[in-house]
């Protein structure tokens, strides 16, 4: 390095002035540490150049789960050929003998009939087991098969026919209602309960309530 503006290891590098015993004589001690702490970096520097110092080598990186796991084989492979361990035979795994039976695949029902080995009765007798039950359209007792609930196929038909007609006539408007409580014609309308309303609005109906409990309250007194 030459003068203020040199180099070192071929990097710019800027230092302070030379300091002569005429300049420094009027520094104060604050003055002198700074101008020594300006200084520290260059020395350090031109000592590592000359191998007085040594930076301390990077500590190497722990090794990750995934290289542990990558090298197991090759350290596995390693101590096979060294002979400190053995590789395991493979088991054969024998398969289980398929159980085939040879017997008869059909039985006599009570009745007589012939049914399969797997069923306990056959159609007509587990039909007759049943409980008998009232048709929907006619009311004859009769034993349904799977989930019938009409003797016949023509009482089936009417009694879809009769449920159609009567979800039509719930559909058509109702003659209009009149109020309990205070005589207003309201539209026909249906309550929670699924019963006809007999009030028009929610006034009306908390007054019909108030009446109902006092009704029930000058029962009480009486009894």
């Amino acid at each position: 390095m030459s003068g203020q503006n040199g180099t070192m290891n071929g990097k710019p590098c800027w230092s302070p002035a030379t300091r002569t015993s005429y300049g420094m004589r009027n520094w104060t001690s604050q003055e002198v540490a700074k101008a020594q702490l300006l200084d520290l970096p260059r020395l350090i520097q031109s000592a590592i150049a000359k191998g007085l110092v040594k930076l301390p080598e990077p500590e190497p990186e722990p090794e990750t789960h995934e290289q542990l796991l990558a090298s197991f084989p090759a350290a596995v492979d390693a101590a096979i050929k060294a002979g400190l361990i053995q590789r395991p035979e493979p088991v054969v795994v024998q398969p289980k003998p398929k159980l085939t039976y040879t017997g008869p695949m059909t039985k006599p029902c009570k009745c007589g009939a012939v049914i399969h080995i797997n069923l306990t009765a056959c159609r007509a007798c587990r039909i007759a087991d049943r409980p008998k039950q009232p048709c929907a359209h006619c009311g004859t007792m009769f034993q349904r098969a799977n989930k019938e609930i009409c003797c016949t196929r023509e009482c089936g038909r009417r009694y879809q026919a009769k449920q159609v007609t009567e979800a039509a006539l719930r559909r058509q408007p109702r003659p209009p209602q009149i109020c309990t409580v205070c005589g207003v014609e309201f539209p026909w309308r249906y309550t929670r309960t699924k019963l006809p309303a007999k009030t028009c609005t929610a006034p009306c109906t908390k007054e019909a309530a108030r009446r109902k409990m006092r009704e029930l309250g000058k029962n009480r007194k009486k009894n």
